[in-house]
């Protein structure tokens, strides 16, 4: 029995592949054909290769040429032959020129001049002038080609202020404007804290809140404010901000308005006493009276003592002491330079310790490759252990047999190591600290 899906595809005629191959098969007959291409005589070609699509061209060179259609063209401009153009590159509008007339057609365009002044442009492709541009020689006589409307403004006038009274002239640029209606902004600042408007109340209901709970937190857990702050280091607000998102400021310090920051005691009196005990140029900047006046005349001091009619050896004079007493304030809220300085083996240590941890993870990515690694992979304690059994092989008066005991061997103890890996880490964390305040 044939199944219906094969007597739907013409199946079902032989019982198996041998009876179908047996089978004669019917073939067109043979005739004499010549190549499409060249037209050369091809012989006879049997039926078989007709029914197969076959036997059209002589070799495979006319096959292929029969496959590029396109278009016989020569260049524009010295009419050079160009050959077959094929339909891709037609579609794209290639195929025009040779490759030593395309630069040349490139930069066909037109000699202007300036529509302004006169002055030449020389030539203008074809790209520019379809945009519109090529017209002025630059950016001032294009400038100077637009219409100019006239402007016309009220006369001036006396006034009063809406809010005082005060009676003074206003000009008529400024009546157009829709100023002119008080006399100096404070005037206008209080005339608008007067509408009484509901945003205006809900600001100042919010910013009273925030003032008393700012007080309230002060009273009770001992907090300091971040312009406390900032007058005990001598560092700007933004500064203070920007050490508190690095995190040199405990994250313990609590934002009340979203801008007022406030930070326990401790850690305030920590962060001072490590910026005084810190190489910053900023700290060194705010204690020398030299660059606080450099700083002065660059935020226009001097020019403004000047407008006052002061010569320029008394103003500068006058920003000395103003520039003396702010240093002498400086340095009574800022401590000196104190504490043990950083020892030389604790730069070695840091070093050291970096080249230990690179050393251990790379072991461990060996044995994890040969499947022989453990579990996890080795810690920064691990590290400081290894370090400590090199460092003391190496220089031996770092580490003193009364506080560190060794082994009837020489080598340092289990608990000496741990004693000194401890202390290893105490030392790389005071130095990564010192060199964090760095500003």
């Amino acid at each position: 029995m044939v199944p219906g899906y094969r007597i739907a595809r013409g199946g079902g005629r032989f019982c198996s592949q041998v009876c179908a191959a047996r089978a004669p098969r019917k073939y067109p007959a043979g005739e004499e054909r010549a190549c499409e291409q060249c037209g050369e005589s091809l012989g006879v070609i049997a039926g078989c290769l007709i029914a197969m699509g076959k036997g059209r061209f002589c070799g495979r060179s006319c096959a292929a040429a029969s496959r590029r259609k396109g278009e016989e063209r020569s260049c524009e401009l010295c009419d050079k032959p160009l050959g077959v153009i094929p339909p891709s590159r037609l579609a794209k509008g290639e195929g025009r020129f040779c490759r030593s007339c395309a630069a040349v057609a490139q930069r066909k365009g037109e000699e202007r001049s300036c529509e302004q002044c006169g002055k030449s442009i020389g030539v203008v492709p074809p790209s520019r002038l379809a945009k519109g541009e090529g017209r002025f020689c630059g950016l001032s006589c294009a400038v100077a080609s637009r219409p100019r409307v006239p402007r016309t403004y009220p006369a001036g006038e006396e006034r009063a202020c809406e809010r005082c009274g005060k009676s003074r002239y206003v000009p008529g640029w400024l009546i157009a404007r829709g100023g002119g209606r008080f006399c100096t902004r404070s005037c206008a600042a209080s005339d608008r804290v007067t509408l009484n408007h509901a945003p205006i109340r809900a600001l100042r209901a919010d910013r009273e809140r925030c003032a008393t709970e700012i007080v309230r937190l002060k009273a009770e857990q001992g907090l300091v404010g971040i312009a406390e702050l900032a007058e005990r280091t001598g560092l700007s607000l933004p500064a203070i901000y920007s050490r508190y998102s690095r995190g040199q400021l405990p994250k313990a310090s609590r934002a009340v308005d979203g801008h007022t920051l406030l930070v326990p005691e401790p850690a305030a009196k920590a962060f001072v006493t490590a910026l005084a005990r810190s190489d910053s140029p900023y700290r060194k900047c705010w204690l020398e009276v030299e660059p606080e006046v450099a700083r002065l005349i660059s935020r226009g001091h001097l020019a403004r003592l000047r407008d006052n009619g002061l010569t320029d050896a008394e103003a500068r004079a006058v920003l000395r002491v103003q520039a003396e007493e702010r240093v002498k304030r400086r340095r009574r809220v800022l401590p000196h330079r104190s504490g043990r300085p950083i020892a030389d083996a604790t730069r070695e240590w840091a070093a050291s310790l970096l080249e230990i941890e690179r050393e251990l993870h790379e072991n461990h990515a060996i044995r994890d490759t040969l499947g022989l690694a453990p579990e996890r992979p080795p810690s920064r304690y691990a590290a400081a252990c290894e370090l400590v059994y090199r460092d003391a092989q190496a220089h031996p008066e770092r580490w003193p047999a009364n506080h560190y005991p060794r082994t009837p061997d020489g080598e340092i103890t289990a608990d000496a190591t741990r004693l000194g890996a401890g202390r290893i880490l105490r030392a790389v964390k005071r130095l990564q600290i010192s060199a964090s305040i760095m500003i």
